[in-house]
């Protein structure tokens, strides 16, 4: 009884410890408390149409964006919080991950082995979780929890009902936020299917009550979204939006070596290096082990490499779908951190195994280097966090737009990165474009709808990105109604 009294000490202690590390992590929010920065680029597009949807507007009609309806949810319900609140959001995501992590990390190793894990996945992220607020981000989050039930799977050779409809749950999630972000959960899915049609010990009512309660639970909740957006009149604009345009912008432009350029990219990624040396380590030491004749290592070596397997298939499968965009973002590598932490935790099984309880150098030389890795992992945090305590200017140029604009009036911000300017001056789009998606620039068509609706609607300020030339864009009888400020990269155009 004692020592099932200090075990669990010893676990809520970890878990304290990983808790401050999810929540230090966190800081890297754009909207964290240490932030002095607004939030821009792709998070304040997202936030913005989450705050219309709190005042009655709808996605895809009021506002364009071409990501799936269940990130404007979030958003929605984070913006309920107050300006700070997708950083409150964040950090029950982050916590969700890490504990996700430690309880697949504790179905391999003990629970010390476990932590440390878990201590490198969380701090890991401050190399992709960048500002936070990202479909990639959630889904990582999502998959994660994925993962704990296929792992369990393998060691069991079963899923609880239970399990299959958070799996179809989960998958929803992701799909209707950036459908790229699934593929993971998929290839499992699809794996774990074969997988028991060639097991003589697995009835075939398994497949099917898999594959039932998926698609029962997929199509149910997709059900419900799809009815809240046609009862707004979005669901044709989200459906064409949301797959239209997401597929067909920047393809033109994306050659085969971007794409490539691109793979590695995602592969650079500290813990992603780790996971591939490692991974490299494992075939090796499972070659030599394969020649045991004792029949349950053998049996437990087989699940384990079959585990090891299709989560290798998962990582380069995902990273060459993430890469076919062709761009180098770093929230699009810790989609792959699921798939890396099994990896790992597997390599440190068979790894411990072998190095049995009496090699303590060899440990402690193992210990030691997980320790640097963290602590690596924490500077970059450190130093990302102390980025956003530089304001850029962004004071001034919020208390002018504050002081130039008429308390209820509208503004155009016509910059691919600047969305989060009307959360922070409590202003509202005079367009159905917040934002102007970049590839969005060379389309003729748009810039006649947009100079249309800026006649109509007669903003009280354009707020322009310097990246492009305003007089090749918007026709001159719209600007000679405005009077021009430089604030750096952006320019204002004040109504005169």
């Amino acid at each position: 009884m004692e020592n099932k009294y200090s075990m669990n000490e010893m676990r809520l202690v970890q878990l304290c410890g990983l808790i401050l590390a999810s929540v230090f992590v966190s800081l890297q929010n754009v909207c964290s408390p240490v932030s002095e920065q607004i939030n821009y680029s792709d998070s304040s597009i997202y936030q913005y149409i989450g705050h219309l949807i709190n005042i009655g507007k709808t996605p895809y009609i009021d506002a364009f964006d071409h990501k799936g309806p269940v990130l404007y949810l979030i958003n929605a319900i984070a913006n309920l919080l107050g300006t700070n609140g997708i950083w409150i959001v964040n950090i029950l995501f982050i916590v969700a991950y890490t504990y996700a992590v430690y309880i697949i990390a504790n179905r391999f190793v003990t629970s010390w082995w476990a932590f440390a894990i878990s201590l490198l996945a969380v701090t890991a992220l401050s190399n992709s979780y960048w500002i936070g607020n990202t479909p990639d981000w959630y889904a990582t989050c999502a998959t994660t929890i994925c993962m704990y039930f296929f792992m369990k799977y393998f060691q069991t050779g079963n899923l609880k009902n239970i399990e299959i409809i958070v799996i179809g749950a989960l998958a929803t999630f992701c799909f209707w936020q950036k459908f790229t972000t699934v593929g993971i959960i998929g290839i499992y899915c699809l794996a774990i299917f074969v997988l028991s049609l060639k097991d003589n010990r697995t009835k075939c009512h398994f497949q099917f009550r898999c594959i039932t309660l998926f698609l029962v639970t997929y199509m149910t909740l997709t059900a419900f979204l799809f009815l809240w957006l046609w009862r707004k009149d979005a669901l044709a604009q989200m459906l064409y939006d949301y797959f239209g345009f997401s597929m067909s912008y920047g393809t033109k432009a994306v050659t085969f070596q971007m794409k490539v350029s691109a793979f590695e990219f995602l592969l650079r990624d500290p813990l992603l290096y780790v996971a591939v040396i490692v991974m490299f380590c494992y075939v090796n030491i499972r070659w030599v082990l394969s020649a045991t004749d004792v029949k349950s290592e053998k049996l437990a070596l087989k699940n384990d490499s079959q585990l090891m397997s299709i989560t290798v298939i998962c990582i380069f499968v995902q990273s060459a779908v993430n890469a076919m965009a062709g761009r180098e973002y770093i929230q699009y590598r810790c989609a792959l951190y699921p798939c890396a932490i099994i990896v790992i935790s597997l390599f440190l099984k068979i790894l411990l195994n072998i190095l049995g309880e009496k090699n303590l150098q060899k440990k402690a030389f193992l210990c030691g280097t997980l320790i640097v890795l963290v602590m690596s992992n924490i500077s970059v945090s450190l130093n990302n966090q102390l980025v956003l305590k530089n304001s850029n200017g962004e004071n001034e140029l919020l208390n002018e737009i504050k002081t130039s604009v008429p308390h209820g009036a509208s503004i155009a911000v016509a910059s691919p990165d600047d969305c989060g300017i009307y959360m922070w001056t409590n202003t509202e789009s005079a367009t159905t474009y917040p934002y102007i998606q970049a590839d969005l620039y060379g389309d003729k068509n748009f810039w006649n709808e947009y100079n249309k609706q800026l006649n109509v609607k007669k903003p009280s300020m354009i707020v322009w990105n310097n990246n492009w030339d305003i007089n090749y864009y918007l026709l001159k009888e719209i600007l000679n109604d405005y009077s021009e400020k430089e604030m750096g990269r952006l320019t204002l155009y004040i109504r005169k």
